[in-house]
C-alpha cells in the first residue's frame, strides 16, 4: 500500500471500488513480491544481493510444478539483472543437493566389516560420453541453419536425427532425449535449448541445465581418448556436428565387429562360421567408409 497507509486506512480513504481497483493493479506474486523487495533492501550491496539470490533460488526450489519453476526463474532474472542460465544452473544445483539429502537414510549404523579388496567404481563409459556429447549438440545447435558445403537450408537438428536414425542408444538420458527431439519434429515443431531447460520432466530439465551450464575444461589427450571434437566447436560447425556423430557410429560398428568375433571362436559349424565371415567382412567395409569419411571431411 503507498507509504503510510494500511489496509484498513486505505480503504476509508479510496473506497471500496477505489481499493479494489488498486489491489487489482498492483496485486503481485509472493516470490515476484519478495524478489523486489530483497532487492529493494539490499540497494546496492553485492553481498546482500548475492543473499538475495541465493534465498530467491531457495523458494523457487520449493515449486513441485516445474513448468511453474522455469516461469518464475525467467520473471526473477528479469528483476534480478542477471542471466536466466545461471538462475538455472544455481536452481539445479540446489535441487540435486536435496534429492540427495532425501535419498539419505535418517539413521545408519557402522558396521565394522573387514577390508577385503577395493570395489572399482563405476564410471561413464566413452559410448556414453558419446551419446551425452550428441544429446549436447542437439539441444545447443539444433535449431541452427546449416550452411556447409553441399549440404545447405535444413536445421541441424533434424539433420542430426535424421544421420542418426540407424543408431540405437544405450544410455537412457540420451535415448529418453532423442526420442522427445523426434516426437516434437513430428508435430511440426523444431525444439530449442529452452524446450529441455524447462521440460516438464524433471530429469530432462536437469540433464539439458547441467549440459548448458557446465564448462568444458578438456585435457590434451580427450580427443584421443573419447573421439569427441568439442574446441572451437562454433567455429567449424560441420566438424564438429559430423565428427559427434561418425565417431559414434564407428563405435556401434566396432561393437558389431566384436560380437561377430566373438560367435566365430563359439561357432563350429562350417556353414554357419561363413555367415559370420560374410557379416565380418561386411562390417569391416563400413567401418573402412566411416573411416575414410572422418579422415577426409572431419580432421582435414
Amino acid at each position: 500500500f503507498p507509504d503510510g497507509h494500511d489496509p484498513d486506512s486505505y480503504v476509508r480513504k479510496v473506497g471500496t471500488a477505489g481499493f479494489k481497483t488498486y489491489i487489482d493493479q498492483n496485486q503481485k506474486d509472493f516470490i515476484l513480491y519478495k524478489t523486489s523487495t530483497l532487492l529493494k533492501d539490499a540497494g546496492n550491496d553485492p553481498i546482500k544481493k548475492a543473499s538475495v539470490i541465493r534465498e530467491i533460488v531457495e523458494s523457487i526450489a520449493k515449486i513441485p510444478d516445474s513448468i511453474k519453476a522455469s516461469v518464475f526463474v525467467k520473471e526473477c532474472s528479469l528483476l534480478l539483472q542477471m542471466d536466466e542460465r545461471s538462475l538455472l544452473t544455481e536452481l539445479n544445483k540446489m535441487r540435486q543437493a536435496k534429492g540427495k539429502k532425501q535419498d539419505q537414510p535418517a539413521y545408519q549404523p557402522v558396521l565394522e566389516t573387514p577390508v577385503t579388496e577395493n570395489i572399482p567404481v563405476k564410471t561413464a563409459s566413452a559410448e556414453d560420453t558419446q551419446e551425452k556429447e550428441i544429446v549436447r549438440l542437439l539441444i545447443t545447435y539444433g535449431n541452427k541453419m546449416i550452411d556447409w558445403d553441399g549440404i545447405a537450408n535444413t536445421y541441424i537438428g533434424p539433420f542430426m536425427i535424421a544421420e542418426l536414425s540407424d543408431v540405437e542408444f544405450e544410455n537412457l538420458e540420451s535415448k529418453n532425449v532423442i526420442q522427445l527431439y523426434q516426437q516434437e519434429l513430428e508435430n511440426g515443431r523444431l525444439p530449442d535449448e529452452a524446450f529441455f531447460v524447462h521440460h516438464a520432466e524433471r530429469k530432462v530439465a536437469d540433464l539439458a541445465v547441467s549440459m548448458v551450464s557446465t564448462p568444458y575444461n578438456l585435457s590434451e589427450n580427450w580427443y584421443e581418448k573419447h573421439k569427441i571434437l568439442v574446441s572451437s566447436e562454433s567455429d567449424n560447425m560441420k566438424a564438429t556436428i559430423l565428427g559427434a556423430i561418425f565417431h559414434l557410429k564407428k563405435r556401434k560398428v566396432d561393437q558389431i565387429l566384436e560380437g561377430i568375433r566373438s560367435e566365430l571362436q563359439k561357432t563350429t559349424a562350417d556353414a554357419d562360421v561363413d555367415i559370420l565371415l560374410n557379416q565380418y567382412q561386411h562390417m569391416k567395409k563400413v567401418e573402412k567408409n566411416i573411416s575414410d569419411f572422418l579422415g577426409s571431411v572431419i580432421l582435414k
